[in-house]
């Protein structure tokens, strides 16, 4: 029998790194500063500078994203230069504004194709020369209907801001103002999800607004004003200390993290009532350069070093016997496996060590502050949205290439022997207990950044955006989703080869 684990001394290395960690999290001046609540009346109340309506860039996805409402089809429900969600030509994304959605299941057997498909995570951003407005949305389970859901959840409130806080009369004077705006948009997401006929989503939506100097309390030029429903996060990447930090901590702070469990959602949850359990509004300032991001769990599950299998979670049993070898499926393992692949021993996982809630938390937000250091080092210093973007899509996949690659050969290896159904479901059993020994969660992944500053775009360069947007939005999809497909094809590469061995 193994015997019980005790949690490492606060002196042994890779713990009292993460302990050191916590208490730079619970004691640094960022998080001194960061505001929450359930209501906007909880919020700080800075005044506001006017806002400037002119979209310099926007963006969407994945595919053609909020341009593409109908849950059956893939086409787009509108003609070129139509208004979307108060927008008029998206896909427009700069360095400072850009966003992704992409796949980590595994392809299916023989086809291009991933198991989960369609992608059922939705982002939109629409940047102004002294503000943002930034959304995610992440469909709980699989399928069109939690795909129509966080669509009809990021179009309801996107069209909702920027019709309130640019085209009515009277625009908001202070960040209070800012979250009723955002609180009432949830409240037409809600409205647009039940009235389409979608299921379940989260969302995370983000404004940022310049502060009226003088007034902003400390000299901090920004203000970052976030509502979330479920385990959709926002970050900040401090240009200042080159440290990230989570806005949103406070919806799991002290809690064990539980992929199965969003903790909330918009949609017909309870009949046709949201759970807003988590819901939570926060606020903090920030400057610039600074670095706001919103993520999917697809994203933020895979930094978890208890998902990663590089530690324990203090809630998670000891296993008292070793798995047999019939845990081992009839054909061969990957080529080349790495040591993670054989972690299944009781004596390899009582040696892990035994992290807490907030320890995990802490190992979270180091792994994105040393990945986004190097990427700033590798961009002269220059980090921008696009950077943070492709260096958190390209982390997750590589977190997951191991399960992947294993699981893509044997869904090939699957296709090409003949089962019945009950020796197919006990393969799939057997499959199933070693992929819970592999580092990662496969799951649709997602990001949208934004780079905080003023951003001025001249009139030849608006000109030149004005015309090519009149082309066909087909053409403009395919652009956009043929980009994403290249710039991961090589990561993929290997991967999709394995499978047709």
């Amino acid at each position: 029998m193994a015997t019980a684990r005790t949690p490492d001394k606060p002196n042994d290395g890779f713990l009292s790194r993460l302990v050191h960690g916590v208490k730079k999290l619970v004691n640094g001046s960022f998080e001194s500063q960061v505001r929450t609540g359930r209501t906007a009346l909880e919020m700080p109340s800075h005044s506001l500078a006017p806002l400037q309506a002119p979209v310099i860039a926007s963006t969407t996805g994945p595919c053609a994203g909020l341009c593409q409402l109908q849950a059956e089809l893939d086409t787009p429900t509108h003609e070129s230069g139509t208004e979307v969600a108060g927008i008029t030509h998206w896909f427009r994304p700069q360095p400072h504004v850009d966003g992704e959605s992409i796949s980590l299941y595994e392809h299916k057997a023989g086809s291009t194709q991933h198991h989960g498909d369609p992608i059922a995570d939705v982002f939109a951003i629409v940047a102004r020369p002294n503000n943002c407005i930034m959304a995610v949305a992440d469909g709980v389970n699989w399928g069109i209907k939690p795909r129509l859901a966080a669509r009809c959840a990021v179009h309801g409130c996107v069209d909702y801001l920027n019709s309130k806080l640019f085209e009515c009369p009277k625009s908001p004077c202070t960040t209070q103002d800012v979250f009723h705006d955002i609180l009432r948009s949830f409240h037409s997401a809600q409205k647009l999800i039940i009235q389409k006929g979608g299921t379940t989503t989260t969302l995370c939506v983000a404004v940022i607004v310049e502060l009226q100097q003088g007034k902003a309390g400390g000299s901090s030029k920004w203000g970052l004003c976030v509502v979330c429903v479920g385990d959709t996060l926002c970050y900040v990447w401090r240009k200042e200390t080159q440290q990230v930090h989570e806005v949103t901590s406070a919806t799991h702070l002290g809690k064990e993290r539980n992929p199965r469990d969003s903790g909330g959602c918009l949609g017909c949850d309870l009949g046709d009532q949201p759970d807003l359990s988590n819901l939570l509004c926060c606020y903090v300032p920030i400057a610039d350069g600074d670095i706001v991001f919103a993520v999917s769990d697809g994203i933020s599950d895979n930094m978890d070093p208890v998902l990663l299998k590089e530690a324990a979670s203090d809630a998670t049993p000891t296993p008292t016997s070793t798995p047999s070898f019939e845990t081992i499926p009839p054909f061969p393992l990957p080529a080349d496996p790495t040591p993670n692949a054989g972690l299944q021993d009781s004596t390899q996982l009582s040696q892990l060590p035994i992290l807490t809630p907030e320890q995990r938390q802490a190992h979270v937000l180091s792994k994105l502050s040393n990945m986004l250091r190097d990427r700033n080092v590798a961009c002269n210093f220059n980090l921008t949205a696009t950077g943070v973007k492709d260096a958190v899509i390209t982390s997750a996949i590589e977190s997951t290439e191991e399960k992947r690659k294993y699981l893509e050969q044997c869904w090939q290896e699957q296709e090409n022997c003949e089962m019945t159904l009950s020796e197919k479901r006990a393969n799939d059993r057997k499959i199933g207990r070693v992929v819970r020994t592999l580092p990662g969660k496969l799951d649709h992944a997602t990001i949208a950044a934004y780079r905080a500053g003023k951003c001025i775009v001249s009139s030849e360069e608006n000109v030149k955006r004005g015309h090519s947007a009149t082309h066909s939005h087909v053409m403009n999809t395919a652009v956009a989703q043929s980009e994403q497909t290249r710039r991961h094809n090589k990561t993929f590469a290997a991967t999709e080869k394995a499978s047709v061995i």
